[in-house]
């Protein structure tokens, strides 16, 4: 869409717009419904369960608004990810490789369900707490903090264009 208005009226002298469509970015209004949509597709239900997941320990993200093809025709379509969450506080680390569900964000329905990964095998969630809660802190040993700044002098020097360590540009300091 374009106006034109000229500079010293406040008056729309054209107003013009073109051929193709736009929609609104995702909210927070669109992105919540939007976990919880794929579940009502048995469908999806079924490769989750096949795939040894409890529908309980399912988290499921909106992760890419954009245009995917034809189907999306005036449509808003989003791509969702989703993760088992079962024994992990990062879901992160366990997602659910080769699955990805479009959804149409307005009417909350399954579009498409790719499902490739079947024997693609979910991240173990053993030893993936980053919480220093759940560190073994009999074995964590702290490092001393990194100094900042060359405690010898300058490490680097420049001669005309050339900029490299000292000595090896033939300065020594």
């Amino acid at each position: 869409m374009r106006r034109v208005r000229p500079m010293l009226t406040s008056e729309v002298t054209r107003h013009e717009t073109g051929p193709l469509s736009g929609y609104p970015t995702m909210t927070k209004e669109n992105m919540t419904p939007a976990t919880w949509a794929p579940l009502s597709n048995a469908d999806f239900n079924r490769t989750i369960i096949d795939r040894g997941i409890d529908l309980t320990d399912l988290t499921c993200l909106p992760i890419s608004t954009g245009w995917f093809g034809e189907s999306e025709e005036s449509r808003r379509l989003i791509k969702v990810q989703c993760y088992s969450m079962k024994g992990i506080a990062n879901f992160y680390m366990r997602p659910i490789k080769g699955l990805t569900v479009l959804l149409d964000m307005d009417t909350k329905e399954v579009i498409h369900i790719v499902d490739q990964g079947k024997n693609i095998p979910i991240p173990k969630a053993a030893d993936t707490d980053y919480r220093f809660s759940a560190l073994n802190t009999q074995q964590l040993r702290l490092k001393k903090p990194d100094i900042l700044g060359a405690t010898r002098g300058p490490e680097f020097c420049h001669r005309g264009r050339a900029f490299g360590p000292v000595g090896k540009l033939g300065i020594s300091l």
